[in-house]
């Protein structure tokens, strides 16, 4: 286990702690950037894990190593999340223009709808 620093200790009153929000950001980080998990999944849980960092710096259970290391943690799964997300937009943009590429010759894609006009 981990021993706090300090006279502070940094486990709440639910028993987390800013370190173990830290490290489960961190964990959902390398799930992001490896594909095992989906961005939109990662996002909710980001967004959990931010409201219990504000219980945990709003009651006065977290060190400045701490608060240190949870905004680290965030500020870089939110990078991966948005590089995930860029890479998955170049995707399907590079699938909408393959698909558009081969409209003039009156080849449909597998899975396309019938009777879309580019406008």
């Amino acid at each position: 286990m981990h021993e706090s620093q300090g006279s502070v200790d940094n486990n709440s009153a639910d028993g987390s702690s800013d370190v173990a929000v830290a490290a489960l950001v961190t964990a959902i980080e390398g799930s992001v950037l490896d594909g095992t998990l989906d961005s939109r999944c990662a996002a909710s849980l980001i967004c959990r894990l931010k409201g219990e960092a504000a219980h945990i710096v709003e009651s006065g259970y977290s060190t400045p190593a701490g608060r240190s290391e949870m905004e680290r943690a965030f500020g870089a799964v939110e990078a991966a999340l948005l590089r995930h997300d860029a890479h998955r937009f170049v995707a399907t943009y590079a699938a909408l223009r393959a698909g558009d590429a081969f409209s003039h010759i009156g080849v449909q894609l597998p899975g396309a709808k019938s009777g879309w006009q580019a406008e």
